[in-house]
């Protein structure tokens, strides 16, 4: 019981630490236009993909170590052996949309992979140049977009006041198109559709 009650302790500091970072971000300075000529993603940019991933490899395990064997299945694990065989999929760029326009975020899902399946995200900031891990979890997020990416996924958008989130896909150069990770949404969105979604609802 004690271990448990630490863990949480550590999940809510993580969480909390992780809304403080990203609210002081100032959205000027730290988004930009999702235009492919104007910005890079991780997928794109090998410097800061390689950044992320020794971040990831460096911090998972201040966030899995003491993980209670009662709640394994939970955070998307057999057991711990299983922390042996973990791999990290490419980072996956968050998006959000403001003032009709589709903008990147310094934040990332990096997929946490075991036997080629999607388990679960750690969650990397990054902030004056540095990134650091500063939330886990996700684990039905993780493969319900492990499920929905494509070769020509971008990124994620996240619609927080819909609760609704959409794989961005690069159909042709500066061109995309928004899948749902909804199994029941096999509609593909532009973003004319996404911005009427939001005033609608």
């Amino acid at each position: 019981m004690k271990n448990i009650i630490i863990f949480c302790i550590v999940c809510f500091s993580a969480m909390v630490i992780n809304q403080i970072a990203y609210s002081q971000q100032n959205t000027n300075q730290n988004t930009e236009m999702l235009v492919k000529s104007n910005v890079s993603t991780p997928l794109d940019n090998n410097t800061e993909t390689r950044k992320i991933l020794e971040v990831a490899e460096k911090q998972i395990h201040n966030f899995i170590d003491d993980i209670p064997e009662n709640l394994m299945i939970r955070f998307g694990f057999n057991n711990k052996e299983e922390f042996k065989k973990i791999t990290f999929g490419n980072p996956i760029n968050i998006y959000v949309l403001e003032n009709n326009n589709i903008k990147s975020t310094p934040e990332w899902f990096i997929p946490i992979i075991i036997n080629n399946e999607y388990r679960t995200f750690l969650t990397i900031i990054e902030k004056n140049g540095i990134y650091q891990a500063v939330g886990f979890g996700s684990r039905i997020l993780a493969k319900n977009i492990s499920e929905t990416k494509t070769n020509s996924t971008y990124g994620l958008l996240r619609i927080y006041k819909l609760n609704l989130d959409f794989i961005i896909n690069e159909i042709t150069e500066n061109q995309f198109k928004f899948l749902s990770i909804l199994k029941s949404d096999n509609k593909k969105y532009d973003l004319v559709d996404i911005i009427n979604l939001t005033k609608n609802n």
